[in-house]
């Protein structure tokens, strides 16, 4: 191959060096390609390497006999090399033939020609390849779109989202993570192909939704590309409508992490837990996700501010955790919409709840100095009417009406028989 003038040079860990020097040595072509020649453009250190070559997975195989090897995906062509503990992915280059359910190919060509390879890519900033001593192979001007922070598809974009419509949501995601525009006519076909995503696993969807709503650009992304998420959100789309620009407001406001985002993202449905729930249960949540959602929607309006019995009994409804989670994600919206007030009277709550959290104060029935087996002894039967006890204890607690002691707690279970 002809040797380019380099005008790149990335710090790569020995291990992928090693890894392209073996190529090499064998008389094949290696590349880094993907995500990481993105990052390193942007000046961000890539979280992993793939990379590209033209030799076969038998190749890889008979070259990397000394290496522990996982057979990623040998049908695709991609072999997974474990070097000193790194896994790095090799990938043949490669034609993919026609797709007929708008996610994968129903056969792949292996092919000797990088730029054949990079033509099937879904986005340009995704479709270049480097080595450290050729240079940075361009053909689809990805370094320029990355330079002007700009996502824009390979080729036609309708036919790349026809070919894999999780493309969609990875063109938001990217849009929202790295804070880069959509091409006109990448958006366009977007908003076009929206109907494709119910092709889409569940998984996948989840996946790309909670990276997209975590990022720092999903204020933007929520109120441009709404109607895209439509197919496959069609009740939280609904209950959205023609306030989206809000909706993206708070999301954007509230803490960066995912239990925020989609609480925030699932207000539209307001008192309709039953059906966030479901919109959950769909996405293949996991079931303390569902649970911590739900809970922080069903106290979505509780006051979080008060005297030290109202916090406590704040507390005692949603835990600790959860607790500084609502009270964190009040504030934040009341910072955004300046009401600074309220924001002021949720810093002094929040204080409160740590203290209060800090010093182990009694705020669930694990809190109380008594146990079942307390109350059981002075003939409290064990099932419901224990439980409704253990309840009845905390809220005398929280009321201030008997203090968390063991025997002020026995004495006064026993004056309410």
């Amino acid at each position: 191959m002809q040797k380019e003038k380099n005008t790149f040079c990335f710090p790569l860990p020995v291990p992928v060096l090693a890894v392209l020097h073996r190529l090499h040595m064998a008389g094949y072509e290696g590349f880094l390609v993907g995500g990481c020649v993105r990052d390193f453009l942007r000046g961000v250190t890539p979280h992993d390497y793939d990379l590209t070559t033209n030799a076969l997975p038998a190749d890889m195989h008979r070259m990397f006999a000394g290496y522990r090897l996982i057979d990623t995906g040998i049908k695709h062509g991609t072999v997974t090399v474990l070097a000193d503990g790194m896994p790095i992915e090799v990938t043949t280059y490669r034609v993919d033939g026609d797709y007929r359910d708008s996610r994968h190919p129903t056969e792949v060509r292996f092919t000797a020609n990088l730029r054949e390879d990079v033509a099937r890519r879904d986005f340009t900033m995704n479709a270049l390849a480097y080595h450290p001593d050729l240079g940075m192979r361009d053909y689809v001007d990805g370094c320029a779109d990355i330079a002007a922070r700009r996502i824009r598809a390979v080729g036609e974009p309708r036919r790349r989202f026809e070919e894999d419509a999780l493309r969609i949501l990875r063109a938001l995601r990217f849009s929202s993570v790295l804070d880069f525009s959509i091409e006109e006519e990448t958006a366009v076909a977007a908003h076009a192909c929206a109907h494709l995503l119910k092709n889409i696993s569940a998984e996948r969807i989840h996946e790309e939704l909670r990276k997209l709503l975590c990022g720092q650009n999903v204020q933007t992304v929520l109120t441009t590309y709404a109607d895209v998420l439509a197919p496959v959100l069609p009740a939280w789309y609904c209950a959205a409508r023609g306030d989206f620009a809000t909706l993206a407001a708070r999301v954007a406001a509230v803490p960066n992490d995912p239990i925020s985002r989609f609480t925030a993202f699932l207000l539209p449905l307001g008192d309709d837990l039953t059906t966030a729930d479901g919109l959950m249960a769909d996405l293949r949540f996991d079931r303390r996700t569902r649970e911590r959602i739900g809970k922080l929607l069903a106290h979505r309006k509780d006051p979080c501010t008060g005297d030290l019995a109202a916090l406590r009994r704040f507390v005692a409804g949603l835990g600790g955790e959860d607790a500084r989670l609502l009270l964190a994600f009040h504030w934040a919206l009341a910072v955004a919409e300046g009401d600074h007030d309220r924001a002021e009277s949720l810093t002094r709550a929040a204080k409160t709840v740590e203290g209060l959290l800090q010093k182990g104060a009694c705020c669930t029935v694990r809190d109380l100095a008594v146990r079942g087996e307390d109350l059981a002894a002075l003939g409290c039967p064990t099932g419901k009417p224990m439980g409704d006890a253990l309840r009845a204890l905390l809220a005398a607690v929280l009321d201030g009406r008997v203090e968390n002691e063991k025997e002020q707690l026995l004495a006064y279970f026993q004056a309410q028989q």
